[in-house]
């Protein structure tokens, strides 16, 4: 077996038992089931982004621009303008969406994208093992996928709670939301460009690597702004 399955397994149950123990220790009694819910429809998104929307994008602008560097920058557009999307959509089932409010949005925000951060990682792993790269390698070899996976979850929630955190506090509402949250993801993924062009080779990989580490912690900080001004919003 690819070694890059047993990473896969490591990075799922750190984020799994991470969630599990901010559940339990600080969610609303109330939501616990239904944020459960919520992360398990997420696990196929990432995959299904990729597939059903991206990857048809991919091969009807590619052979039109493929050699364009506007094209190649303009590739750092996918992943925003088909993942945040993809994120969204169970907060817009009834069952989710009467629940979703001020005070809640900063935990379905956690939930959606720790679940969505959980398929990326197998989705990734899958296409490490279809190329056949690093296939020798033991799973404990894996450690820069492995901390990369869990580190984004962070700041997939916060992209998700930013999404509905517009939907519900701002005058601009889901659109607004969804907008910011784009213009988020799309500053995430800039760096893989944009460092290669300002770092010597040899400092990128690093550099990239306390970058995640930064926007992970701002991820968190997010969150808890979100939920903190809930909380002090809240009458007494």
């Amino acid at each position: 077996m690819h070694g890059i399955w047993g990473a896969a397994i490591a990075s799922t149950l750190v984020m799994a038992v991470a969630f599990g123990f901010v559940l339990w220790r600080f969610a609303p009694r109330a939501h616990v089931g239904p944020l459960l819910l919520a992360l398990a429809l997420q696990l196929p998104m990432c995959a299904a982004a990729y597939y059903l929307v991206r990857q048809p994008i991919i091969d009807a602008l590619q052979p039109l621009f493929g050699q364009s560097p506007i094209y190649r920058w303009g590739q750092f557009l996918y992943a925003p303008l088909t993942e945040e999307p993809a994120k969204l959509w169970p907060a817009l089932l009834p069952l989710f969406a009467r629940r979703i409010d001020r005070a809640t949005l900063a935990w379905y925000g956690l939930a959606l994208g720790t679940g969505f951060a959980i398929g990326e990682a197998w989705f990734i792993g899958d296409m490490i093992a279809r190329s056949g790269r690093f296939a020798d390698l033991p799973w404990w070899q894996f450690g820069g996928y492995i901390s990369e996976r869990i580190l984004v979850a962070p700041f997939h929630a916060a992209m998700v709670a930013t999404t509905l955190r517009g939907w519900r506090c701002w005058r601009g509402g889901i659109l607004a939301g969804l907008g910011v949250a784009m213009l988020m993801h799309l500053l995430g993924n800039l760096p893989i460009g944009v460092f290669p062009l300002i770092f010597p080779a040899a400092q990128v990989g690093g550099m990239l690597q306390l970058y995640i580490l930064a926007i992970s912690v701002g991820g968190v900080a997010l969150l808890v702004y979100y939920a903190t001004k809930a909380a002090a919003t809240r009458p007494t």
